[in-house]
């Protein structure tokens, strides 16, 4: 149990002074920070102590568990994000542009925006998330990593919250690891299904990233996107998002403690 707790101190340690080298050496942009989401997964293969672990992390199984999941956690994602257009829509929160014209954030490249995905999940799900679950609850075990995840994001958005065009910066950081500790139900869910392979959630995760920046904006940037308005409010990861992806956090949480 020590050692799950030293893992995450450990990838938050290293993640914070990531954020502090990038503002020394003045690259504070998206792309330079993100390399930070490389770090679970590098933390995770100091302190991996089992031999197996990357075959199953691969999918030592049949391949077509993983692929079900796989579609399955992506279409989820998809009606999470209708939800929160949805919500935008009902309240005024949010203004639609028709014209807009976004891409994701840092995105030009498919297989480094997957990677980074794939980066996050290898850390918080198949491993951490993995020895959390030989000491606690599922859902107790959900929420820890959760915590770790929403905090691991912290220092990143410190960063980029800085610059001055940004408006409600704690508002954003708020409700962003509120996000992470909600969505973690949905991703801990599949990868359990997966028995932690990397594939369902790392999908998932990768869906979610392209998606929501050309929709709703992004939260590191504050730049808006095909839905305009204050970003930590109409943005998925936001409040709308939040109160979107509640019930779906509420269901996965069921089904984990029926497990």
């Amino acid at each position: 149990m020590l050692s799950c707790h030293l893992y995450s101190l450990t990838v938050l340690l290293c993640s914070s002074l990531w954020v502090i080298v990038c503002r020394r050496l003045g690259k504070s942009s998206f792309q330079w920070l993100s390399l930070a989401m490389f770090i679970p997964s590098a933390v995770a293969l100091a302190f991996n102590k089992d031999p197996e672990f990357w075959s199953n992390v691969y999918g030592k199984g049949e391949a077509a568990p993983s692929t079900v999941f796989s579609v399955f956690g992506g279409f989820i994602i998809i009606l999470q994000l209708a939800a929160t257009s949805g919500i935008n829509y009902v309240s005024g929160w949010g203004i639609e542009q028709a014209d807009a014209k976004k891409t994701p954030e840092g995105s030009g490249d498919l297989f480094m925006g997957f990677f980074r995905a794939v980066g996050e999940e290898i850390g918080w799900r198949c491993f951490l998330l993995q020895q959390l679950m030989k000491h606690y609850n599922p859902v107790l075990a959900v929420l820890i990593s959760g915590v770790a995840w929403g905090v691991f994001h912290l220092p990143m958005m410190f960063m980029l919250m800085k610059k001055p065009h940004v408006t409600h910066p704690w508002k954003s950081c708020l409700c962003q690891f509120l996000h992470r500790i909600l969505q973690s139900f949905l991703l801990s869910w599949l990868a359990r299904k997966a028995e932690y392979a990397i594939w369902p959630q790392a999908v998932a995760h990768f869906v979610w990233n392209r998606i929501n920046p050309v929709i709703f904006g992004s939260m590191y940037t504050q730049k808006q996107g095909k839905i305009m308005g204050p970003v930590w409010k109409v943005n998925g990861e936001g409040l709308a998002g939040c109160l979107a992806i509640l019930p779906f956090a509420l269901v996965f949480g069921w089904r984990l403690a029926a497990s």
